[in-house]
């Protein structure tokens, strides 16, 4: 499984910003973490939102454990966008991750 880690991704988290003014200033996704990844596609679809046609694609990603993964964070590899559906420690021994990923193309 070792030589199957390719993909360096970026496990991002959601920050709220504070300008001081309003509450309205954009949120912010910041890097948490760096690792490799072995990523595998494992469905494609075509959705319909808001009269807009997306096609999205389902893969699962492993890496190594690390502290803090969370199903609130997105994988970013390059420009590619991973929003994360679950992520979790396999069999409970703190030596890999599985995320299940949605990656969205015509939208984020």
């Amino acid at each position: 499984m070792i030589g199957k880690f390719q993909h360096r991704m970026r496990a991002q988290s959601l920050t709220t910003q504070n300008d001081g003014f309003d509450d309205d200033a954009p949120d912010l996704w910041e890097d948490f973490q760096q690792e490799m990844f072995a990523l595998k596609p494992t469905r494609g679809d075509e959705v319909t939102s808001a009269d807009t046609l997306q096609s999205q694609t389902t893969h699962t990603g492993t890496c190594h454990w690390f502290a803090g993964a969370n199903s609130e964070m997105r994988l970013k590899m390059g420009e590619r966008i991973f929003h994360v559906e679950s992520v979790f420690n396999q069999f409970e021994r703190n030596m890999f991750l599985e995320w299940k990923l949605i990656e969205v193309y015509g939208g984020d």
